[in-house]
């Protein structure tokens, strides 16, 4: 009587495969569903701010155009 002693090893070897399938598809949408989103552009500036007395002069010197209704300048807070 002849016996096959290789059906034991591939099955093991189909099981250890197998959980390493699972196991990276897992870690893959783990990844997709918790990273977090890329930020915003936030624009490119050069700007030179002069203190003259009680006023600050704030020159645009380069670097991508500032819309006025997206632009914010805040003193002291």
């Amino acid at each position: 009587m002849k016996t096959d002693n290789h059906s034991g090893a591939s099955e093991v070897l189909g099981a250890v495969i197998l959980i390493a399938v699972i196991g990276t598809v897992v870690s893959i949408a783990g990844v997709a569903i918790l990273s977090q989103p890329p930020p915003e552009k936030i624009p490119a500036l050069h700007a030179e701010i002069k203190l003259l007395g009680n006023t600050v002069m704030i020159t645009h010197n380069g670097g991508d155009a500032l819309q006025e209704d997206q632009m914010k300048i805040m003193v002291d807070g």
